[in-house]
């Protein structure tokens, strides 16, 4: 592994620009869950590593759009991407660690929306989609310290300061003084709140200029904050408390934490909380990571790897590891 590495200690930086143009004869030659592969070519700057795009129209009900890298075993490869389409005015990003040869992608549109005139993602019989990525050689240490190249000054300046702050979150007993503008763009449940709290919401009271909450540890919700402010937030946390930051994430709406989260968690999998990842990624929704717990856990009944609270397993879960197994040998 070291001398591979060493062979492309000069292309540890890669990125990727390209436009997929997509005729809806094409869409409409496919049958339900088929996908679209545009054809391969070498990521700039990292010529170690091929990559191609796949759109799948319908999965699950909805479209998406993935990345695949096919690369050398012996890295772990951080991807930032941005995919847009401008006639939809749709825009978004995504970051991943690739371990190994493998496809990641988020959905791009409901499945049923994508033939609808007024949205706007086919115009002309043609779906136009525009995709680029940074790419580098990750380490575990830089996560999630690793940042796109236009990095945050703001955030973290307005966090030192205690000027203009006209919000502040009760938790324990103590007091995070906050800024609600920054707050609420990033939680769609802080969002608002601040002047009234509705059934359902994971608060306890709300006044116009305060929140508090109750379920959570300061340790976590200072986290969460911190986050908001672009300023380092993991510093310390264990699997426990990823799991906990990630469910609370969750219940906040706070998407682009619950996915930095989510990958921590990937990272972090292992025999003794593979159990409480896998139930956690069930009430939070966490796709991703309940797929490679269950892949993991898999592993483990196939070669007697035993896991810690394997009893406290969901049941659905199990159920379905051991029909995978059964069928298996």
């Amino acid at each position: 592994m070291a001398n591979i590495k060493r062979k492309h200690e000069n292309e540890d930086n890669g990125f990727i620009s390209t436009t997929w143009i997509i005729n809806t004869e094409q869409l409409n030659n496919l049958k339900e869950g088929e996908s679209l592969f545009d054809k391969k070519r070498i990521v700039s700057g990292m010529d170690f590593i091929q990559y191609y795009l796949e759109f799948c129209p319908n999965w699950n009900n909805k479209c998406r759009l993935y990345l695949h890298l096919k690369m050398e075993e012996g890295f772990d490869i951080a991807v930032t991407s941005k995919i847009v389409c401008k006639s939809a005015d749709f825009n978004d990003y995504w970051q991943h660690i690739y371990k190994k040869s493998d496809g990641y992608g988020l959905p791009v549109c409901l499945a049923d929306e994508l033939f609808i005139k007024e949205k706007k993602f086919i115009v002309n019989h043609q779906l136009c989609i525009s995709f680029e990525a940074n790419l580098s050689i990750f380490k575990i240490s830089d996560f999630p310290t690793k940042k796109p190249k236009i990095e945050s000054f703001l955030g973290p300046k307005l966090w030192e300061s205690e000027n203009g702050k006209d919000a502040k979150i009760i938790v324990e007993g103590k007091e995070i003084n906050v800024h609600k503008s920054v707050i609420e763009c990033r939680s769609t449940i802080f969002n608002n709140v601040f002047c009234k709290s509705e059934p359902g919401m994971p608060i306890s009271t709300s006044t116009f200029d305060s929140i508090r909450i109750d379920n959570y540890s300061i340790n976590i919700v200072k986290r969460a904050v911190m986050f908001c402010y672009d300023k380092p937030y993991f510093k310390s946390l264990n699997d426990r408390n990823a799991i906990r930051l990630l469910k609370f994430a969750s219940e906040f709406k706070m998407d682009d934490l619950k996915d930095k989260m989510e990958e921590m968690c990937v990272q972090l999998l292992d025999a003794s909380n593979a159990c409480i990842f896998a139930n956690f990624s069930i009430s939070c929704k966490a796709e991703k990571l309940y797929q490679k717990c269950f892949d993991f856990m898999l592993n483990c009944m196939k070669d007697g790897t035993p896991v810690k609270d394997i009893e406290k397993l969901d049941v659905t879960m199990s159920k379905e590891l051991t029909v995978k197994t059964l069928k298996a040998s």
